[in-house]
């Protein structure tokens, strides 16, 4: 596949070094609720900007799986959470402007103390829920558009949280939606803005043969898409508001991991994202409330090992994107049926060997790459990527 990407940019003061001690980092220094001058840098199309500079890497280095990365899109930006292998779950607050300009809010606050991957995040406006499966339940952490906490810590201690994308946001309910795990069968409830329970958990995926390694929700007009994943298959259905069934539960016969879920624009399908062990990337796209075509492959093969698949929308299609061997991120541009819109073929985004995590989220109809590269320091990256 082609590749895209340009130089990168790198900003001054957005580039300015942080420490990356616990504690919410900047906070008595800055008023959050006053206007603050961002110095704001442009994001030209496929074009790396870094965002900021994490401080010192952690030594010696860690496992490819102690590194996490999971973004939301706010009213005033993005808030990026991620984990470098420093046994702290840190944020760091971006603004976008309307230009789709980027610039630093704060650099990093600490909100967890834990070695745990399994992030995932959503916002309502500048209010964001951030899930972090602690081992043994799920903890909400209540934060603002700056990434610094709001609140109290909730807990859902009966269910786990796997994967990236087990909360997502109703704006037009005032909600989140979370799902999790017991034992092998996988659940949804509602939470407030809090983090507070609103419904009790219903189930909403039947019990699998094992434990799934990925839950993923997303809204479906006025239902919600749930999708599930283990080393046997990938799981499909969609349920009302009150996680009744509307669909059966749809099944793929493939080991299904990174699962990810999204509804396309202006359709009734849904579109699921995973891989495989088989050195591809894959997409099935259809309604669930009728059957699901066969799946098929997005990228990758056996001399160009693809994995971790992401997928959001905007009014251009699916954006799918996911990590190559040999440091590389690709992305593909995919319409209702799962196949590439003109122009939108699969094309390398950026490639470097010092990535550790990324992350692909939609804010305001633009789609932005966000990423670490982990070398002597760690570095937070961001790039937006512009339809054909």
């Amino acid at each position: 596949m082609r590749a895209v990407s340009r130089p990168p940019v790198v900003v001054g003061v957005i580039a300015a070094a942080v420490a990356a001690a616990c504690g919410r980092i900047g906070y008595d220094d800055l008023d959050v609720d006053a206007a603050v001058p961002i110095d704001f840098t442009e994001t030209p199309c496929d074009t790396p900007v870094k965002i900021v500079n994490l401080g010192a890497s952690v030594t010696p280095a860690p496992a490819a799986t102690a590194y996490a990365l999971d973004v939301a899109a706010t009213a005033t930006g993005l808030v990026a959470a991620w984990n470098v292998g420093g046994n702290e779950v840190q944020v760091t607050g971006v603004a976008v402007d309307s230009a789709g300009r980027v610039g630093l809010l704060q650099p990093a606050a600490c909100v967890l103390e834990t070695p745990s991957t399994a992030l995932a995040a959503a916002a309502i406006d500048d209010d964001v829920i951030l899930a972090i499966d602690d081992g043994g339940q799920i903890q909400l952490h209540d934060l603002d558009g700056h990434g610094y906490q709001r609140g109290d810590v909730a807990y859902l201690d009966t269910k786990r949280g796997f994967g990236h994308e087990f909360i997502t946001a109703d704006p037009a309910r005032d909600h989140f939606v979370v799902v999790g795990t017991n034992g092998t069968a996988t659940y949804a409830l509602t939470v407030d803005h809090d983090g507070d329970e609103l419904t009790a958990p219903g189930a909403v995926l039947p019990a699998a043969t094992e434990v799934p390694e990925g839950v993923a929700v997303a809204l479906r007009g006025a239902d919600y898409a749930v999708m599930s994943g283990t080393s046997g298959q990938c799981e499909l259905r969609t349920v009302d508001a009150s996680f009744a069934p509307v669909s059966a539960p749809r099944q793929v016969a493939m080991t299904c991991h990174h699962a990810s879920v999204v509804t396309p624009p202006g359709s009734a399908n849904v579109l699921g994202a995973w891989n495989c062990d088989n050195d591809s990337v894959w997409v099935v796209a259809g309604d669930p409330t009728i059957t699901l075509p066969a799946e098929r492959a997005v990228f990758g093969d056996s001399s160009m090992s693809a994995s971790n698949p992401r997928v959001v929308v905007t009014s251009a299609g699916v954006w799918y994107a996911y990590q190559v061997v040999g440091g590389r991120l690709g992305r593909a541009l995919l319409g209702a049926d799962g196949n590439p819109v003109s122009g939108g073929e699969p094309v390398d985004a950026h490639q470097s060997a010092q990535l550790v995590a990324y992350d692909l989220v939609a804010r305001a109809d633009r789609a932005f790459l966000v990423w670490i590269e982990s070398g002597s320091e760690d570095d937070l990256w961001a790039m937006r990527l512009c339809a054909p």
